[in-house]
Order: C-alpha cells, then sequence, then structure tokens
C-alpha cells in the first residue's frame, strides 16, 4: 500500500523524509523499508544511527518474520553498514566522504559493481539539536549545519544516484505569518522543509495500525493516505513449541467457509484476505470456541464474564508437559495430573484428556466456574478421565490430594495481579486483544507471587506424593524470586523454561523432590530464548559492567531502580527512563545525564566528614592520654604532631581547591560553550542473570554503563562507576564476569556480522 501510495515506490536519486511524533513507528518502518532493500542483491544499505539505539538483533527479527533463509539473513546483514554519528560535523563528513566512495572506480568494483545505496539518517533532530548552545549561536550555526547537510545529500542524490531517508520530528509553528498555528509542521525549520523531495507523515492510530500521509511529493497527491501495519514490537513467534500447531497462523479463510459463527465475524479486507478484530471480546471468543472445534474436536462455549483462554498459550504448557512426561519414560495411558484453579472451560484438562487420554482432576473455588466446567466435561464426553474439585481458597493441593495416591504432575496458570494498578504487561503500549476474565480469575491478594509461594509451601508438606509440580508465571521478576524460595528450601530439583507466542512471554517453573538419580529437571527439554537480553547486542565491555549477587537490600529490580533514582536526585543529575521490549519484565533502561561531577564532591565530602570524624576522635585521645601523662609526669607530643600534620593536610587540600577555581575562572572566558555540554551523558541497562549452569548459586544483578557522549570522556563514566560500586556497598561481592568468558590467546578477533560499525575516519 506504501508503494501504491508513492507512485511505484522510492525512487533514486532522491530525498525522502519520514516525519511523526515520538513512538509512531519511524525507526521501525526505516528498519523494515532497509530489510525490504537489503534483501536486493545489489544494493547496500547505510544506516547512520545518531540516536545509538540500533538493535542488530531487532532488524534480524524483522528478516526472520519475512521467512528468509539463513544464508539470505547473514548475507543482507553483511550488505548493511551501521555508522553511529555523534555530532552534525560528523554526519556532514561522512556523507561527503561515502560520495568519493561511490565515485572511485576502484571501490565500485571491489563492491561487485553495486551502486544506487540505500542511505538512512535515523534522525536528524537528535544529532543536529545534541549540543546545547548560547542562544546567540543556536539559529546562526543550526542554518550553516542545515546548509552543509543540504549540499551533502544533493550530491549524494545526484552523483550516486542514491535514495536517500531522513527521519525528523514534527513542531507546531506559532509565527503570525502561519495559516494554521496549531498544525503540526516538520521540525528543523522552513529552511528544511524544502530539501526533501518527499515527505511522509506518520500518525498513530491504535495498536500497531499507522496513517500515512503525503505531505509532499512530485508524483502523488498531497493529503493522499495509505494505511499500514508497523510492528514496533519483538515478535517471539519462532520460538513457540516447535510441535506447536499455531507456529503457523490459522487459515482464517477457511474456517471462514467451515464454519458460519466465524463467517459472521470474520472481516474481508480489499484485497480478499480474512481477518478478525481483535480488540472485540465476541471476536475473540468465538476465534477460541472455533479453533477447538475444528482442532480438538472440542465444544464449548466461553461465558461472557470469564477468562478467554489464549489457545497458543495454553499448547505451549500442555506440550512442555508431554515433554516432561515422555523423558521420564512414563506410561502416557496411565498419568493422572492436577491442574489447580481449572476454571469454567477447565481448558487444560480438556486439551490433556483429548489429546493424550490423562487423568485430571481440577481444583476450584468458584461454585459457579465449577457447574460450568462439569458441563463442559459431560458435553464433550469427557467424564471419566476428568473430575473437578471443590477447594477452600486457603488451600491448593490439600483438598484434592488423596492420602495413598501418587500423581505425575500438577500444573497451574495463577492469577498475575493483586490489583488494577498491578497489571504490568502492557508497560508501553495498550494490549493487542480485548482483555477478558473476572477478578477471581485474573486477581489475587499478594499477586502471582504470593499464589506461588503457598504453593511451594504446600508442596514440602506433600513431598513426593506429586512427582513434578509446575506452574506457570507471568513476570520473569517473580521467576527469580520464586526460583530463589524453591532453594531456600533446599530444593536443587527444578528448571524453567520459556513460553512464547506472539509477542507475549511466559514463563514456566517445575521442580521435584525426587532424586536427580530418578528424576533430573536440570537435563529435562526445555525453550529458552539464548541469551536474549536489552544488552544481547552490546560489546561486553566490563569496565562498564557491575555484576553482584541479590542481597536483602536488593532483592529485586524495583529495589535496584528505586536506588538510581534517590541517587540521581541526591547528586543533582537527570535520570530518565527508556523504552524496553514489552517482554523484558527483569530489565530496566535509563539515560543519565550530568552537568558536573556531582559524584566525586559527593565522596570528596564524605572522606572529609570521614577525616573530621578521625580528628575528633584523635583529638579526644590526645587530650586523656596528655592528662594521664601530665599525672605521672610524662608528656608526649606524638599526637600533637599527628594532628597539626592532618590539619595541615587540609589546608593544603584547601589551597589547592583554590587555586584550581583561581585557574578555572581565569579560563572560563574561553569555554562558554563547553560549559553548556554535560560532563557525562550515558545510558543503564539494569538486568537480572540467571545462573543457568549452577542452580544453586543466587541470581545475580548486571548494571551496565554505556558512555555515549559528554566532555568528561570515559574518565567520568569510570569515577561514577566506582561511585556506584561504593554506594551499592558491594565493593567485596563483585562479580568477575571475566571468569566465564572463553577467551583465545594469541589470535585476533575475527570482526562479527552482527553490529557492523564504520569508523568515521576509515569510511
Amino acid at each position: 500500500s506504501l508503494d501504491e501510495l508513492l507512485k511505484g515506490g522510492l525512487y533514486p536519486g532522491q530525498l525522502c523524509e519520514l516525519c511523526g511524533p515520538s513512538s509512531s513507528g519511524k525507526t521501525q518502518l526505516c528498519l523494515t523499508i532497509a530489510a525490504n532493500v537489503a534483501v536486493q542483491s545489489d544494493i547496500i544499505v547505510w544506516y547512520f544511527d545518531t540516536k545509538r539505539d540500533f538493535s542488530r538483533f531487532r532488524y534480524e527479527e524483522i528478516l526472520k518474520a519475512k521467512n528468509f533463509r539463513q544464508e539470505v539473513i547473514k548475507d543482507t546483514l553483511q550488505r548493511t553498514k551501521v555508522c553511529h554519528i555523534r555530532s552534525p560535523r560528523d554526519l556532514i563528513r561522512v556523507l561527503r566522504e561515502l560520495v568519493t566512495f561511490y565515485k572511485t572506480e576502484q571501490n565500485s568494483v571491489s563492491f561487485g559493481g553495486r551502486r544506487f545505496p540505500l542511505v538512512i539518517i535515523d534522525s536528524l533532530p537528535a544529532v543536529i539539536f545534541k549540543v546545547t548552545r548560547e542562544a546567540h549561536q543556536c539559529d546562526l550555526e543550526t542554518t550553516y549545519e542545515l546548509d552543509d547537510l543540504a549540499e551533502a545529500c544533493r550530491f549524494l542524490t545526484r552523483e550516486c544516484e542514491a535514495i536517500v531517508i531522513t527521519v525528523n520530528s514534527v513542531t507546531r509553528w506559532n509565527s503570525s505569518d502561519q495559516i494554521d498555528p496549531a498544525a503540526i509542521t516538520p521540525a528543523l525549520g522552513r529552511y528544511w522543509a524544502r530539501v526533501p523531495v518527499t515527505r511522509l507523515l506518520i500518525i498513530r492510530q491504535h495498536g500497531e495500525t499507522r496513517r500515512i500521509t503525503v505531505w509532499k511529493d512530485l508524483r502523488s497527491d498531497e493529503k493522499s493516505f495509505c494505511i499500514v501495519t508497523i510492528d514496533i514490537r519483538m515478535n517471539v513467534k519462532r520460538y513457540i513449541h516447535p510441535r506447536n500447531k499455531y507456529k503457523k497462523p490459522p487459515d482464517y479463510k477457511q474456517l471462514a467457509v467451515l464454519y458460519p459463527e466465524f463467517r459472521e465475524i470474520a472481516i474481508m479486507d480489499i484485497a480478499g484476505k480474512i481477518r478478525i478484530n481483535f480488540q472485540d471480546k465476541k471476536s475473540l471468543r468465538v476465534l477460541t470456541e472455533t479453533l477447538l472445534k475444528h482442532d480438538f474436536d472440542l465444544h464449548i462455549n466461553i461465558p461472557p464474564d470469564n477468562l478467554n483462554p489464549a489457545i497458543t498459550l495454553r499448547m505451549n504448557y500442555v506440550l512442555w508437559i508431554e515433554d516432561l512426561m515422555k523423558y521420564f519414560k512414563l506410561d502416557m495411558n496411565k498419568i493422572t495430573g492436577i491442574d489447580i484453579g481449572t476454571g469454567a472451560i477447565c481448558i487444560y484438562a480438556l486439551l490433556l484428556a483429548k489429546i493424550y487420554g490423562y487423568h485430571m482432576i481440577g481444583t476450584e473455588v468458584d461454585k459457579k466456574s465449577i457447574e460450568y466446567a462439569e458441563k463442559c466435561i459431560i458435553k464433550n464426553n469427557l467424564e471419566n478421565l476428568i473430575k473437578v474439585v471443590t477447594v477452600n481458597s486457603d488451600r491448593i493441593f490439600k483438598d484434592a490430594v488423596e492420602d495413598d495416591k501418587i500423581y505425575d504432575f500438577s500444573m497451574c496458570n495463577p492469577p498475575f495481579f493483586e490489583n488494577d494498578s498491578d497489571e504490568r504487561i502492557a508497560k508501553v503500549l495498550p494490549p493487542r486483544n480485548a482483555p477478558s476474565g473476572n477478578d477471581n480469575e485474573l486477581k489475587t491478594t499478594g499477586g502471582e507471587i504470593a499464589f506461588v509461594t503457598r504453593m511451594i509451601e504446600e508442596s514440602v508438606d506433600l513431598g513426593n506424593q506429586i512427582m513434578i509440580y509446575t506452574t506457570m508465571i507471568g513476570r520473569k521478576t517473580d521467576l527469580f524470586s520464586l526460583k530463589k524460595l524453591i532453594r531456600s528450601k533446599n530444593i536443587k530439583n527444578m528448571t524453567w523454561t520459556e513460553f512464547c507466542q506472539g509477542y507475549t512471554t511466559r514463563w514456566g517453573l517445575a521442580w521435584s523432590f525426587l532424586p536427580e538419580n530418578i528424576i533430573d529437571l536440570s537435563s529435562a527439554p526445555v525453550i529458552r530464548k539464548s541469551g536474549k537480553s536489552i544488552v544481547q547486542s552490546l560489546k561486553k565491555d566490563y569496565k562498564t559492567l557491575i555484576t553482584f549477587p541479590m542481597n536483602d537490600k536488593f532483592a529485586c529490580i524495583n529495589d535496584i531502580i528505586n536506588f538510581l533514582r534517590t541517587m540521581a536526585e541526591e547528586l543533582n543529575i537527570k535520570l530518565q527512563d527508556l523504552s524496553i521490549p514489552e517482554d523484558s519484565l527483569d530489565d530496566w533502561s535509563g539515560r543519565i545525564t550530568a552537568k558536573e561531577r556531582s559524584w566525586e564532591h559527593a565522596r570528596r565530602k564524605r572522606r572529609l566528614a570521614q577525616r573530621q570524624i578521625a580528628l575528633r576522635k584523635v583529638e579526644n585521645e590526645g587530650e586523656e592520654h596528655i592528662k594521664t601523662n601530665v599525672e605521672t609526669g610524662e608528656y608526649s607530643n606524638s599526637i600533637v604532631i599527628k594532628e597539626f600534620n592532618d590539619i595541615g593536610q587540609v589546608n593544603k587540600n584547601s589551597s589547592d581547591k583554590t587555586s584550581i577555581i583561581k585557574i578555572e575562572h581565569e579560563k572560563s572566558s574561553d569555554k562558554k560553550i563547553l560549559e553548556c555540554v554535560p560532563i557525562l551523558t550515558c545510558k543503564l541497562l539494569v538486568e537480572i542473570a540467571s545462573c543457568e549452569e549452577a542452580i544453586v548459586q543466587d541470581d545475580v544483578f548486571r548494571i551496565w554503563m554505556i558512555f555515549e557522549n559528554g566532555s568528561g570522556g570515559l574518565d567520568a563514566l569510570q569515577s561514577l562507576r566506582q561511585y556506584l560500586i561504593n554506594k551499592l556497598d558491594v565493593k567485596e561481592k563483585i562479580v568477575n564476569p571475566s571468569k566465564s568468558i572463553k577467551k583465545r590467546k594469541g589470535k585476533k578477533r575475527k570482526i562479527s556480522d552482527k553490529d557492523v560499525n564504520i569508523p568515521l575516519e576509515h569510511l
């Protein structure tokens, strides 16, 4: 639809600009365009990242979502060149050198004669307004930079026939000659507004739907628009269980032909593609009922007020249970399991009984749900395999477990939340699907961590009566806390897995009291996204990393976040929260901007206070010592000498400080611009790392400190890191991550194709 809007797409030799407010999907659209173009074997993509947030993982996910072969993805990554830009001058110089690069015949031949490069600058305002200047310099210097930038872009499009895409933000002009002062306009002013040949405006409508409007184009009508879907979240569908039939999306067209009730809620677009409205509760209920009927021959009617189960997630859990049972070579026809909180349609019990013939016991506290569940069981002729038991709300297992029986497994999908404000699943973006479920199904006192804690405590009393205890976890932070609780109960036989579906990740936790020679859960099959975290694309520079184990003071990631915010307030530095992937519930990201080394002043004040305390202590001891010696007729001046030496040192430090201030005052007239530049701007990434190889160890916190810019350089970053270590009081507990890294000696490190950074001087 975007190609149709632009009358055939992007043309070589033209500058196109993407404008839009924050979080409208400009970067994701750029990455998608880059992926589509780079797949063509004769085109190289140059991606100039001015915000330093290019994610190779995010780019690779776009390619994988298009179902390209691995060799195609690898070749595409090699032909996507990423360069991090720090200043407007660097950007202009790089563009000019790129012109020279493509005009040189030798370089053109070395790249196989590939022409028509795609150049993406993401984004212009981030680099143009990066350095704060004085008022009288701002307009003049910005105009000069925009003039040079426009000239460099024109040379690149004319001389190399390149396609140049710039990313711009929007603003509002309030001048008197503006017809509509409230109308949004491109940033960077009127001068730059004339430069791009094509300008598109991206506005977010709802969810992933975006309206792209033509602001300026020679071939298209202005104000013409198209509706596109821009996926700005991490798709984890490739991590769905390999045997899950919903790894491939359902054929909605086939369902509409076979089932009249589904045909009523199906929507056909102008291209003839069938879709449904995921924001409509009725449509979701009909979809679930149709899938259960079509794929499993299960006939159910979901009550409007009850939870509508996501079948893909339920099947991931069911298939993991199957993996555990088969791995331990249990007879599949004689397995008995317990489903804690089975719900109104007892979805897990129905699936396990229908697919594998398991004997299932479902527990439930709500009488209305019990009645409806029994009707579902009878309707599907499974009453000989499924039994629903009424239990008290303060007991989890004990009302369902008979004393003389052994059960193979238990499973549970606990209520995730404690109250409305506790729902953190949609942290940044609104939910993709319409919400469903009542308070009894979604909420419980203390949230899921309190519920699973009671489950673990009851399992200690039951012991081996249930061979394998399992539960689903909705938050990764809770997973770490519950793993720690299990270890504290001296339970070493446990494992965990990930349930990935669409754009959501849940976790499965399993533990057993049986000896490992009978059931070794550590070797059981699991699915885990290997190493995926917010720092996956970062180089492991351990000089900017603080790793320390969990303790009583810092037991969860919120403790670290609160500590950092308090520290920033005390030091008078700016701490800004940054967005992270939706499923990274155990991660946090922020940016620190410091105008001065206030942490060094704080450390100096602390040392001076400690010295003064020591002086008072020495002085008091000296007075007592002198008094004692006078009484005995003896006199010692050692204490007095020490006191004078310390005071002299203090005076010397004070004098040095005064001289430094004087020198800085003398040079202040030459540094007015530099004074406006922050001493340090760095990104903070906080994550919880799980000890997978040796589960008896505690999980650890990792605080990454990534230098972005600042006049203080890396020295300021290192001094802030040392301040954090002292403030956290973890100096003796610092974990050295390099011990777990295998290093090769005597060999040069090969350049990886993960993130190709082109040094400016070697471009």
